[in-house]
């Protein structure tokens, strides 16, 4: 179970940051410097996920505010069971449940998984091992910088708290519960790999730097805003739809249907059965519903019309060249098709070409 969970939640976001690093390394040719590239460019693309998990806190707070008096009146004018009643009548009429309450700490939640993914990267890159940046001898370990103790630990937390204190609107309660996740990090990372702490740490640094409106400024989203000739709500609905559907249908089958036809083209040459053919895919079902929604997030309102027309026109690509122009290559011999000259030949690319139009 915990095996799957990895897969799913966990697995995609490492082979993104693995990708991106690996690929920044290429351009800089230094270790260090490609791990803040890598936060910064995390740092951007977590923008509409932060936003989406700062709608969902404030969604609560406000439902939270509204009842607060009502549940109070209630519990002075009423006892027991009559008290319960008038209560989950109460959560009735605002479509709630003391269940949505977990909604305040989604931020804090939804950080997790980046940080395990990057975690998880970090400790499987062997190159990794003795790469020195400024005073940092090895990023593959803890920096003890401070005569033995490890300083980037603590820059982490101070960073962690300082930006607790200049994100506006927080409570005294969410401040404080902010500030012991800060030291909570601090025991759960003080051992852990510089190149880690360097990545989170400057994470931390972008959304400081957007809290106190430096120069330095991270790409702010503003919720949509429906006025006169702007598009309704029914329409983003429809196209959030659109974009869902064709999305998922392109993802069934690219990752379900495709891999099953090959695994039946010649079951014998497959070490492993069906079952682990679809286990092996899920890992690429989940890169691609997380990077689909991130992108959906990313548009604006107006602009939803171009994600999700793309998103119909290839799954309208996929399935006329999975089910229409589709051909017989015959089963797999070693890791190859016996009839592969087939797919290169010029009618087939001719056909491929008259896909598009």
């Amino acid at each position: 179970m915990l095996s799957l969970l990895y897969e799913i939640f966990i697995l995609p976001i490492e082979i993104i940051y693995r990708a991106i690093y690996l690929g920044s390394v290429q351009l800089t040719g230094n270790y260090g410097l490609s791990i803040l590239v890598l936060s910064a460019v995390s740092a951007v693309a977590f923008i509409p996920l932060g936003r989406l998990a700062v709608g969902m806190q404030a969604g609560e707070k406000k439902v939270q505010q509204i009842m607060a008096p009502q549940i109070a009146r209630i519990r002075s004018e009423s006892r027991g069971a009559e008290r319960q009643r008038r209560i989950n009548r109460l959560y009735r009429r605002y479509a709630y449940h003391p269940l949505l309450a977990i909604r305040s700490a989604f931020g804090v939640a939804l950080q997790i998984p980046f940080l395990t993914g990057a975690y998880y990267m970090i400790l499987s890159l062997d190159q990794l091992r003795g790469q020195s940046f400024l005073c940092i001898a090895d990023l593959s370990q803890p920096d003890g910088l401070l005569w033995g103790v490890n300083f980037l630990p603590v820059l982490m937390t101070v960073v962690n708290i300082i930006a607790t204190f200049t994100t506006p609107g927080l409570s005294r309660k969410d401040r404080l519960q902010a500030v012991l996740i800060a030291f909570f990090f601090l025991l759960l990372l003080y051992g852990a790999a510089s190149a880690l702490l360097i990545f989170w740490t400057m994470n931390n640094v972008f959304f400081l730097l957007q809290n106190l409106r430096l120069p330095v400024k991270l790409p702010r989203f503003r919720k949509p805003v429906f006025v006169q000739g702007a598009m309704s709500t029914a329409s983003v609905s429809l196209l959030r739809s659109v974009y869902g559907l064709s999305c998922a249908g392109l993802a069934a089958l690219l990752f379900l249907y495709v891999p099953f036809q090959t695994y039946a083209s010649d079951p014998a040459f497959f070490a492993s059965g069906p079952l682990d053919v679809l286990l092996g895919m899920v890992r690429y079902l989940s890169l691609t519903f997380f990077i689909v929604f991130v992108l959906w997030l990313w548009f604006p309102a107006r602009g939803k019309t171009i994600p999700a027309f793309v998103a119909f026109w290839a799954l309208c690509l996929a399935f006329v060249n999975v089910f229409v122009l589709t051909g017989d290559f015959g089963a797999l011999d070693g890791t190859r098709f016996l009839d592969e000259a087939r797919i290169g030949r010029p009618m087939r690319l001719f056909a491929d070409a008259l896909l598009p139009v």
